[in-house]
């Protein structure tokens, strides 16, 4: 039997709305004497005793929830009460299916027996510490993150305002667009279709950049402090903010602090003026004279984004770099109220950056919400609480190479999925910003081959999941594109040429979604992979949930039960590949 803790990030985290300590024991055994039965936590304060000459410790009893279970593996969670004075110490008692009895502590796993519980009692060390907890170092998350449901639109394909000469533009007909086409699309479009956006039921707005750029794209910025003319101006913005928070949105903007345009103020004095330039430390100079002869090359003497000539990267070791792009983060939540961050490349930020951000905004806005652009492991940036998600493509892998691509079996679905949980707190799940597609990937429609199921299949999955679902534009139409730029189409605003029958599902599946995620974001999870047929169970308090999957050739009957959702089927009957979701009747 292996088990596993630590005290620390995934395994504890404080959360200050339940004053609690979150916590996790992980643990992964074969058979009867290697799997455990049932685990209880001992906790109280580290000096709380009954006879303090013989160390006799008063601690609490409390069962831990066995949330996850594929195979071998098990995730067992509980929610510990902070005492009077701040301090926690704990143990593990462990009960195999056997009967066996354990304690794990810092010392390892122990035979639960009189001499075990004696040195429990009366010893100090041992036990796993959560020293003392200081209010300043809890770290404060946004809760209304856990109730969002995300709709990422990339400006200049959304929608193009009501009075836009089209003179130069592509027609908003011409489904194939170019890496330099330009469509028009901007903030008063958004605006105009605010609607479609509450008819649909999201409540959270991602946008990609807005601020004055070269491209289409706009990862490229030119002035951080003015939105792009193309897009409209900061009134416009604050307008767009304003109408959507009536509305019930949020609405988070897209930071490209990694790097800058190549006709940035401060890169074009450094072309000009070489080593002589008082910008000169903003940017990774190897050597002088800069040469800007290649577009893409690693034979570059500056540093950039990826290879890319006109995307020379910003120096976070120098502090003016740091005051700078935090000055930026801070007016725009003060200007337009905006309520959270996405940063692209988010993983080449520095620390040291991370770590005066978090200080900076707690007074601008205390529930700013922060993700990044980081398509790897992320706990290294959530331990210390420097942001609060990341754009979550390993989840998003995974569900896709499952429903999508069908590369992945059941058990391999399992197995990674627990893997990646392994990886987030309990708060950190719930916080997470999960997604299937974007403008960096294919769109799942394409990645799906055109097969709505496979899609209803995948969305299925991801809005059961805790954490906080995205639609990428035009995914609830069935928009198609493949890689980058055909992933980025103009939105279709004829209704005749919609999938109103998969636009008619997504509308089910994120009521549903809304007016069930408290329960789902803390809902245990089982899994039974059979030959044809795979079924999670998903269940918290007097709420049970059914998915199965008919994974075999053959229509399948489906168990008795309230049928909520349905991908392919009708009545009772399941068909191939279809999945459905019941309330279990108790």
């Amino acid at each position: 039997m292996h088990i596993r803790h630590e005290t620390d990030i995934p395994y504890v985290v404080m959360d200050k709305k339940s004053n609690s300590l979150k916590i996790r024991l992980e643990a992964e055994g074969k058979g009867e004497r290697e799997r455990l039965q049932d685990v209880r936590i001992l906790y109280g304060d580290s000096y709380d005793y009954q006879d303090e000459r013989n160390y006799c410790w008063n601690y609490n009893e409390s069962k831990m929830n066995l949330r996850y279970a594929f195979g071998n593996l098990q995730v067992w969670e509980a929610a510990v009460p902070v005492p009077e004075w701040k301090r926690v110490k704990y143990t593990f008692s462990l009960t195999m299916e056997n009967g066996e009895e354990y304690l794990y502590n810092e010392y390892g796993l122990q035979i639960k027996d009189l001499a075990a519980m004696d040195r429990l009692l009366n010893t100090y060390y041992s036990h796993f510490f959560y020293p003392y907890i200081f209010d300043e170092d809890v770290i404060q998350y946004p809760e209304w993150v856990k109730e969002t449901i995300w709709y990422q639109i990339f400006p200049e394909r959304f929608c193009r305002g009501n009075n836009k000469e089209e003179a130069g533009l592509c027609s908003w007909d011409n489904e194939r667009p170019q890496k330099d086409s330009h469509y028009g699309g901007d903030l008063c479009g958004i605006i105009h279709r605010l609607d479609h956006l509450e008819r649909l039921g999201v409540n959270g707005i991602y946008l990609t950049p807005v601020f004055k750029a070269c491209s289409n794209h706009k990862y490229d910025t030119i002035n951080y402090f003015e939105v792009d003319p193309q897009f409209g101006t900061k009134e416009q913005l604050k307008e767009l903010v304003a109408k959507a928070h009536e509305k019930g949105m949020h609405i988070i903007l897209d930071g490209v602090f990694n790097h800058i345009s190549h006709v940035h103020p401060f890169w074009q004095d450094v072309l000009e003026k070489q080593e002589l330039s008082e910008y000169k430390d903003y940017f990774c100079i190897r050597e002088f004279p800069v040469d800007t002869s290649v577009i893409y090359s690693k034979e570059l003497n500056y540093e950039t984004f990826s290879f890319v000539a006109t995307m020379p990267k910003l120096n976070y070791g120098n502090p003016k770099v740091k005051d700078y792009i935090l000055s930026i983060i801070e007016y725009w939540i003060k200007e337009c109220d905006i309520d959270g961050w996405r940063f692209d490349v988010g993983n080449e930020l520095s620390f040291c950056f991370y770590e005066e951000l978090k200080k900076r905004l707690k007074p601008v806005k205390d529930d700013i919400y922060i993700v990044a652009e980081i398509w790897h492991d992320s706990n290294r940036w959530m331990r210390n609480g420097y942001i609060d998600s990341t754009m979550n493509y390993s989840l998003c892998s995974t569900i896709n190479d499952y429903a999508l691509y069908q590369n992945i079996d059941g058990k391999d679905f399992n197995n990674r999925y627990l893997h990646l949980l392994s990886r987030l707190s309990m708060v950190h799940s719930e916080l997470s910003f999960n997604l299937l597609d974007s403008h960096d990937t294919k769109r799942v429609m394409n990645m799906a081959n055109k097969d709505r199921v496979k899609v209803k299949n995948a969305f299925l999955m991801l809005f059961l999941l805790p954490g906080s679902p995205c639609l990428y534009y035009g995914t609830e139409i069935g928009l198609c594109g493949s890689d980058d730029p055909d992933n980025r189409r103009p939105m279709i605003w004829d209704q005749t040429r919609w999938d109103t029958e998969l636009f008619a599902f997504f509308q089910k599946l994120i009521r549903f979604r809304k007016e069930n995620s408290s329960w789902i974001q803390k809902a245990n999870m089982r899994c039974v992979c059979e030959e044809d047929c795979h079924v999670w169970k998903f269940s918290h308090g007097e709420v049970e949930y059914t998915l199965l999957h008919n994974v075999s050739l053959q229509n399948r009957d489906i168990p008795e039960g309230n049928l909520t959702i349905c991908t392919a089927g009708e009545g009772q009957v399941l068909e191939p590949n279809g999945m459905a979701l019941m309330e279990t009747l108790k």
